[in-house]
């Protein structure tokens, strides 16, 4: 028999306060299950391994940011384009930002989902969702002009989040929390590589 939502609960509970102040290699399942009063049968009841439970505190994390993306139409501007992506990814920044344990969490989860596949996969898996709205997107700059044709988008989505990823692996190694300023010229940082790279030739950031 399966446990109660409310267990469950409480078990996510434990793993969402171990994984904020532990980085994902040295959180420890038998910490979250003595926390939340589970014996280790009784966790794999719901979840498969330690990266099932971080995927799925991971999804809860990322849930405002799915809604955020609902609620944006693709740019229709070519003159805004690059500014209003730039100002939907500092939205999504702030909207984890504000909740200091989530921030923490979904930072040390997010350091171990862009250096583990298994993790990515399993995330990635639930956010189709999303992928297609940000393919949309890079279609939209496709078509107003400001995002190179001679690429297709899944290679599009793949240069940017390489840049994403590489950019915040040398700049936040694990276990680093960035301030406020930080992210912020992060992502000043990220958007000018991005337009570098993905702008039509000959066109300027």
């Amino acid at each position: 028999m399966k446990m109660s939502l409310a267990r469950r609960d409480a078990l996510l509970d434990a793993a969402a306060m171990e994984f904020s102040v532990r980085d994902y290699p040295s959180a420890s399942i038998n910490t979250i299950l003595a926390n939340a009063g589970f014996s280790k049968g009784s966790f794999y009841h719901y979840f498969d391994d330690k990266a099932d439970l971080a995927a799925t505190l991971l999804l809860a994390c990322y849930l405002p940011l799915v809604e955020l993306l609902r609620q944006t139409k693709p740019p229709r501007s070519a003159a805004h384009f690059w500014s209003e992506l730039r100002e939907q990814n500092l939205q999504m920044t702030a909207l984890i930002e504000a909740r200091p344990p989530i921030y923490e969490l979904t930072v040390r989860l997010g350091n171990e989902l862009v250096s583990n596949p298994d993790l990515t996969a399993r995330v990635m898996s639930e956010l189709t969702e999303v992928s297609d709205r940000i393919s949309a997107q890079w279609r939209a700059g496709q078509h107003l002009g400001v995002v190179r044709t001679d690429l297709p988008i899944p290679e599009l989505l793949a240069i940017q989040a390489g840049i994403k990823r590489e950019l915040w692996k040398a700049r936040f190694p694990a276990g680093v929390i960035p301030a406020h300023a930080e992210l912020k010229h992060f992502v000043d940082d990220f958007f000018d590589l991005l337009q570098r790279v993905c702008r039509p030739a000959g066109k300027k950031p």
